[in-house]
């Protein structure tokens, strides 16, 4: 009787835990996950272009865990990883990023979504949707 219980519990941690590993394993957020996103055009000191996000993403239970930025070719895409919140992070981001010479076009998230381009500079701030 109690390896049964025992086993159905298991079972049902099991279930539980894989419905909500994508979160302990994080997941990348889009433009409509934090709100307001605000993004500035700046130059530094080195007269370098950088682009600054910031924002806060809207699942209070979610924090920022990383930011992670590809390129191809001549784009660049942000994707924002959020996981369960913890005691030490928030849900506030807070990035900077230095556009290279050669970057016409940065996105963000896995739908590409257009933040900014050389020909246009920013295309949204704040974004709301």
């Amino acid at each position: 009787m109690k390896i049964k219980s025992s086993l159905k519990y298991f079972l049902h941690s099991g279930i539980i835990c894989s419905l909500v590993g994508c979160f302990y394993g994080g997941s990348v957020i889009d433009l409509k996950t934090i709100a307001p996103l605000v993004v500035v055009e700046k130059r530094n000191q080195d007269n370098e272009d950088i682009l600054v996000l910031s924002g806060l993403v809207f699942d209070s239970t979610m924090s920022v865990d990383e930011v992670r930025v590809q390129q191809n070719n001549n784009e660049l895409n942000i994707l924002v990883v959020v996981k369960l919140g913890g005691r030490t992070k928030t849900g506030r981001l807070e990035y900077q990023l230095t556009i290279p010479p050669n970057v016409v076009l940065i996105t963000f998230g896995e739908n590409r979504e257009a933040l900014w381009s050389r020909e246009t500079g920013v295309t949204i701030s704040p974004y709301i949707k």
